[in-house]
């Protein structure tokens, strides 16, 4: 029998706006929720690098493989199809900072969900990953870039320091050639164990309210960038882009109809 792998529970919401900067930063001046305090975490600059094989056996198997720069920080993250819970979506996610222990795990659950990586002379870089990567036969299929802005969450009214969850403000940057596009959104992760955390649907029902109808249940950063990777091509979606590439809300209605089908 196989160990049972780590898993995550999160939910999204997209900002519909057309100024998203304007209620995320309302947002991030929050210090509590229903039943919950927000207190500041750290401030993160993110990279995120995904890969699939030139036959897309990844997406295939909803499955995302990424290298992440976090400040200095390397990370390798292989990432499951999303199953609904409660309140928000549990999958696979096992991540560990870079090195060759960390990329032989990868490579086992990729084996033992039948995907085949051919090792052959690929070497192991600990400076790049990215090389390694790709001379394991992968394809960048996605580069962005986040800024976020993390909020811990703690109970109210409650001593203990525990984080139950973390709350995070992300503006998001695609890169298509020379066009830009920005999309905002919250992001809420359990930190306790097996995701389970009371009150946590709570937390987002009253977040959704307090801004209605500006905040929206939304998909992937990684599925999302797939759609605009074939919608950004239409120059009738591009006019759905605004100032300083932020996604209108028409955008955005265009993304979920597309990723619907």
């Amino acid at each position: 029998m196989r160990k049972q792998q780590p898993r995550e529970t999160e939910a999204a919401l997209v900002i519909r706006s057309a100024r998203p900067e304007k209620i995320a930063a309302e947002i991030a001046k929050l210090d509590a929720v229903g039943g919950y305090r927000l207190e500041r975490g750290e401030t993160q600059k993110i990279r995120d690098i995904y890969f699939d094989t030139p036959d897309r056996v990844l997406e295939k198997q909803r499955l995302g493989l990424r290298i992440r720069q976090v400040n200095d920080k390397r990370l390798i993250t292989l990432k499951g199809p999303g199953r609904q819970g409660g309140w928000g979506k549990t999958r696979l996610e096992i991540e560990a900072a870079w090195s060759r222990k960390a990329l032989q795990r990868v490579l086992r659950e990729l084996r033992a969900r039948g995907i085949r990586v051919r090792v052959g002379n690929a070497e192991f870089e600990s400076d790049d990953p990215l090389e390694t990567i790709e001379e394991l036969g992968f394809q960048v299929i996605q580069d962005r870039q986040t800024n976020r802005l993390i909020r811990n969450v703690l109970k109210k009214n409650v001593t203990s320091k525990t984080v139950v969850a973390e709350l995070a403000i992300d503006s998001v940057s695609y890169h298509f050639g020379k066009q830009i596009v920005c999309l905002h959104e919250i992001e809420i992760e359990s930190k306790t164990k097996n995701g389970k955390a009371a009150g946590l649907a709570t937390l987002l029902e009253n977040l959704i309210e307090m801004y209605q109808p500006a905040l929206q249940e939304w998909k992937s950063k990684l599925a999302t960038g797939r759609a605009l990777g074939e919608l950004s091509k239409n120059s009738v979606f591009r006019k759905l882009i605004g100032r300083g590439g932020n996604l209108k809300p028409a955008a955005l209605d265009a993304i979920g109809k597309h990723l619907a089908t």
